[in-house]
């Protein structure tokens, strides 16, 4: 799926894309499916609740590693792409995000983005809860400590 977002990329069809890896609604939807069609054993939500049963979070691990390989992959296929005034990384903002949790808690979930250089945003930084947002839903402020 990644190749086809870039690919919608690089033909210029879209420059808005979103996608849904896996899905943690429930063990019987389709996208919740993908780790054990892929050969990692369980559906997602199994995965997620088996964390800290014997083999779960090497299991789980595996399923995230995978993830995060599939990320990078994309990343640095934008990376290594020129076009006008850089890449298309640089023109580009990626938000990932993962509802992992084991509690049906929806706090301290994993959000990262990733951008180029011409977007005006700081760059390198690691921003642990607690920030200081005035709001993030519906949020009508700017988000000064990612903005340069």
């Amino acid at each position: 799926m990644f190749d086809l977002m870039y690919l919608a990329i690089q033909t210029d069809s879209t420059r808005f894309l979103t996608y849904q890896i896996g899905n943690m609604n429930g063990a019987t939807s389709i996208a919740t499916k993908f780790p054990a069609l892929l050969g990692f054993g369980k559906n997602q939500h199994s995965l997620t609740h088996g964390w800290n049963k014997p083999g779960g979070a090497e299991a789980l691990g595996k399923w995230n590693c995978f993830r995060a390989q599939q990320l990078a992959y994309f990343l640095q296929r934008l990376q290594d792409t020129e076009e006008q005034n850089g890449t298309f990384l640089d023109h580009t903002m990626v938000l990932y995000g993962s509802s992992n949790s084991n509690t049906h808690n929806n706090t301290n979930y994993l959000l990262v983005m990733a951008a180029g250089d011409n977007l005006g945003l700081k760059h390198g930084g690691y921003h642990r809860l607690g920030m200081p947002t005035p709001n993030f839903v519906d949020s009508a402020g700017e988000m000064t400590e990612l903005i340069g």
